[in-house]
C-alpha cells in the first residue's frame, strides 16, 4: 500500500513543476518585435507618426501599463488637439486647492472615434441637446460623471484587443479543463489516503502528494485567466510605437521645415506626453522657430486647442509645458475622485507621480513663463 503514497507523491512533485513551466511560458509573453518585412504594397509607416489605430492613451499598454487617470487626461488633450474641445485653464476649484481646468465642447463632425472614446467625449455632451454643450470643469466632470469615466476606462484598457493588438491565448479553455481534471484528482488522493491513515499512521507520501497535484491543477486552472498575448498586428503596432518613441525624443530641427512645424507639434503633442517625449519636441520646435525669426521669417503656432491667453507668435516649448500641466493637473484630479487610482500593477513599468497641489498664480498667463520670439 505504500507504494500507493509514492506514486502520489511522484504525480504531484511531476504535476507541479509542470505547470510552473507551463505557467511561466504563456507569461513570459512574445519576443521584442523586429521590423516587420514588406510585402507587395504594404508599406511601413514612418517613425514620426503612431501605428493605426493607436490612440495617445494606448501607446504604453503593450509595454505592460495598465492604463488609468493620467491615459484619460491624455485622451482629452488628444480630444483638444483634435478640435472636439477647447481647455482653459481656471482657478481652483478650493482655496488653496489644486488648479482646475475648463472644457468646452465644439460641435463638429467626430470621426474614427474607438469606443473609450466615444464614451468620454458623450460624458462631456451629457444631458445637452444638439446645441453646442456648455463648458465644464475638470473637477465637475470628475464627480459628476465618474461612471461614465470608469465606463470608458475599462473600455481603454480593453482597447488593445478590441483593435486587434493582443488575443487571449488559444488554449485557454483547456488550461481550466485539464485543471480542473487535475484538482479533482487530488481531492480524490487526498479523501483516499486519509481514509487509509484510519487503522494506521497517516501516509504522508501520499497526503503530500494528492496536495500537490490540487496545487499544480490551480495553477493550471490560472491559465484560462492569463493576460492577453500579442498578434503580429501587435507586434507591428509596438515595433511602431518603438520607432515613434525614438522619433520624439531624438528628432532634430533640420528634419522638420518651419511650414510644417505648428501641425508637428499640434498633431503629436499628446503622443509626446503619453510617451515622455514633449519637452524634447517642445525644444526642438523652439530652436527651429527662432532660426526662421533670425532670418525674417516668423513661424506662426496655432494653440487653437487651448483658450488662455498668450503671445500672438508663442514658442512650441509654451504649448509642451501647458499640455504636460493639463495632464499632470487632469490625473491628480481624476485620481483624487477615484478615477483610475494607480497600483502597484499599473506603476510596474511607469512610475509616476501625482503632482501636488499648485496655487493659481502658477497658471497664469503662458506669455509670463516664456520670452517672446524675437525678444
Amino acid at each position: 500500500m505504500e507504494l500507493i503514497g509514492w506514486v502520489f507523491l511522484g504525480a504531484g512533485v511531476t504535476g507541479v513543476l509542470a505547470a510552473v513551466v507551463a505557467r511561466l511560458g504563456a507569461g513570459r509573453g512574445p519576443a521584442a518585435p523586429s521590423a516587420p518585412a514588406e510585402t507587395g504594397l504594404i508599406h511601413a509607416l514612418p517613425a514620426g507618426v503612431p501605428p493605426q489605430d493607436g490612440r495617445p492613451g494606448m501607446l504604453r499598454t503593450l509595454d505592460g501599463t495598465v492604463p488609468g487617470a493620467r491615459e484619460l487626461a491624455i485622451t482629452l488633450l488628444d480630444f483638444a488637439t483634435r478640435g472636439f474641445v477647447v481647455l482653459e485653464p481656471a482657478g481652483a476649484p478650493t482655496p488653496g486647492g489644486p488648479p482646475d481646468w475648463t472644457i468646452r465642447p465644439v460641435m463638429g463632425d467626430t470621426p474614427g472615434l474607438l469606443r473609450f472614446e466615444q464614451t468620454l467625449l458623450d460624458a462631456l455632451h451629457a444631458g445637452t441637446t444638439p446645441e453646442p454643450a456648455p463648458p465644464q470643469t475638470l473637477s465637475a466632470l470628475a464627480r459628476n460623471h465618474r461612471p461614465d469615466l470608469m465606463a470608458a476606462l475599462d473600455q481603454l484598457k480593453a482597447s488593445p484587443r478590441a483593435v486587434g493588438w493582443v488575443t487571449t491565448p488559444r488554449r485557454r479553455g483547456a488550461w481550466a479543463v485539464l485543471g480542473g481534471v487535475i484538482v479533482l484528482a487530488g481531492l480524490v488522493g487526498l479523501a483516499v489516503n486519509l481514509i487509509r491513515g484510519f487503522g494506521v499512521s497517516l501516509p504522508w507520501p501520499g497526503l503530500v502528494g494528492a496536495a500537490l497535484l490540487v496545487v499544480s491543477g490551480v495553477i493550471l486552472v490560472g491559465q484560462s485567466r492569463m493576460v492577453p498575448v500579442r498578434t503580429p498586428a501587435g507586434d507591428a503596432a509596438a515595433h511602431q510605437i518603438a520607432r515613434y518613441r525614438d522619433w520624439l525624443a531624438q528628432v532634430p530641427a533640420h528634419d522638420i521645415r518651419t511650414e510644417d512645424a505648428s501641425d508637428i507639434l499640434n498633431a503629436n503633442l499628446a503622443g509626446a506626453v503619453a510617451l515622455g517625449g514633449a519637452q524634447h519636441l517642445g525644444d526642438v520646435l523652439d530652436q527651429l522657430v527662432r532660426r526662421a525669426a533670425g532670418w525674417s521669417r516668423p513661424v506662426p503656432i496655432r494653440l487653437d486647442w487651448v483658450a488662455a491667453e498668450h503671445d500672438d507668435r508663442p514658442l512650441p516649448g509654451q504649448a509642451a509645458a501647458l499640455a504636460t500641466r493639463f495632464v499632470d493637473d487632469g490625473e491628480g484630479m481624476f485620481e483624487r475622485a477615484g478615477i483610475g487610482l494607480a497600483t502597484p500593477a499599473a506603476n510596474a513599468n511607469a512610475k509616476r507621480k501625482v503632482p501636488g497641489p499648485r496655487t493659481p498664480a502658477t497658471i497664469g498667463r503662458v506669455s509670463t513663463s516664456h520670452e517672446r520670439i524675437g525678444a
